[in-house]
């Protein structure tokens, strides 16, 4: 029955493993809110605009995974999770240099790490890689060209291009492009496990598709998720995870991803009112009241920088600016 689940789950999962969630979408949390940025950077008009929702047709989508780098609250989201990536490049020193390929040149015998599209890697998540990285590291780009999704090439140069400029002489840069032919193949062992990892992780996550999938079929309750969940977005947290993961003597390194954090602050308008922490998606703002004392707090490693909090503080009270200047998963008292 589970195997039958799981080979189902596969039939029918989206080819692309694209998943849309309008609520997270910034227009739908504030009516005012004009974010464009998913609009702009689709090149397969898979996404449209419609009486000021955004409107995703999977049937038009080409899975370049540019609108889930680029959406700053998570509305665009893949099945398949990155993160194990911060701990594979920090396995490097232990085995052939780390070589990340689109699912479709990749497979599991010659020991590239297959991710859906290399669209899929911000620039936040190049920065973090790169800092964690020991050597360097390749991205397997020689089908890129001739792919329905070649654009995704030019704004990969872009992504390193700006990491570059950000980070001056202080951080070396380790990315490189993978030349046609020149990679060597992982010994039989480090096939085997690399498979068996690989393949531990892929059964994981069907196990839970197909479980949920039966569990509808038999019309079992499912407990449903909240449509916003308040803690973070997977960028924000990425980058801590690749904080905690670095050495305390690399400081430049630190200094560069800290660059991608944000921080709030208050001017003397505010009054402590609710609206700002019921507005932030992301769990970022809090308010406590204790008694007749209230506080305002801020954790940069939750704010994804959109803004919204400042958008609709009526006192035009509040400021997000680029960069966090301390730990970003402290919180501080702002107000």
């Amino acid at each position: 029955m589970i195997a039958e689940l799981l080979f189902r789950t596969l039939d029918t999962q989206d080819k692309s493993g694209l998943i849309f969630n309008p609520k997270r979408c910034l227009r739908s949390r504030l009516n005012s809110n004009s974010c464009e940025i998913c609009l702009t950077r689709c090149r397969k008009k898979a996404l449209t605009l419609r009486e000021r929702s955004i409107v995703f047709n999977k049937d038009q989508c080409t899975g370049c995974m540019v609108c889930v780098a680029e959406c700053p609250n998570d509305a665009f989201t893949v099945s398949t999770d990155i993160s194990f990536l911060l701990q594979e490049i920090h396995n490097t020193r232990a085995r052939n240099p780390l070589v990340l390929s689109c699912h479709k040149s990749a497979s599991h015998s010659d020991g590239r790490i297959p991710i859906p599209c290399i669209g899929l890697l911000s620039e936040p998540v190049l920065a973090a890689l790169n800092c964690l990285a020991p050597s360097e590291f390749y991205l397997d780009v020689h089908q890129c060209a001739d792919c329905e999704n070649g654009h995704v090439l030019s704004l990969l140069h872009e992504r390193i291009q700006t990491i570059v400029n950000k980070k001056g002489q202080s951080v070396d840069l380790k990315i490189r492009y993978l030349p046609v032919g020149d990679f060597t193949a992982p010994t039989p062992e480090q096939q085997r496990r690399d498979f068996l990892r690989m393949a531990k992780n892929s059964m994981i996550d069907l196990g839970k598709d197909a479980t949920k999938a039966y569990n509808q079929d038999e019309k079992e309750p499912i407990k449903k998720e909240p449509a916003v969940k308040k803690d973070g977005v997977f960028v924000s947290r990425f980058l801590h995870q690749a904080l905690r993961q670095l050495p305390g003597d690399a400081v430049q390194e630190k200094e560069l991803l800290h660059s991608y954090f944000f921080t709030s602050r208050t001017t003397e308008r505010c009054d402590l009112c609710p609206l700002c922490t019921g507005m932030c998606p992301t769990g970022a703002l809090k308010r406590k009241t204790d008694g007749e004392i209230k506080q305002l707090s801020f954790t940069s490693s939750k704010c994804s920088g959109c803004g919204i909090c400042v958008a609709f503080c009526r006192k035009n009270a509040l400021e997000i600016m680029p960069g966090a200047t301390i730990d970003p998963g402290v919180t501080q008292a702002i107000a």
